[in-house]
């Protein structure tokens, strides 16, 4: 992330990050590959989010969609993960 995306994210709105992040959510296939290419288990993805194991399962299997209160932390979380594992190949 540089400079200018670190500003665009500080500067926009609750409502603008929320749906930044909706449009953005990966697939469930692609949001469980992520987690486990970081080498992340879902009780370690759900504990870093407040969520239960379960939920976490949910997610990645298509059962649910994250609500509205995590999806922007889930979504973060996830970008984090990729480029963790990609910086490190």
């Amino acid at each position: 992330m540089n400079d200018r995306d670190l500003f665009d994210l500080m500067t926009q709105s609750p409502l603008e990050r929320l749906a930044r992040a909706r449009k953005s959510l990966p697939t469930p296939e692609v949001r469980r590959a992520i987690r486990e290419a970081a080498g992340v288990s879902q009780p370690e993805m759900a504990k870093a989010l407040g969520v239960s194991t379960a939920t976490v399962s949910r997610w990645e299997s298509g059962l649910v969609v994250p609500s509205s209160s995590i999806v922007v932390d889930y979504v973060d979380a996830l970008n984090m993960l990729a480029r963790v594992e990609t910086e490190t190949r």
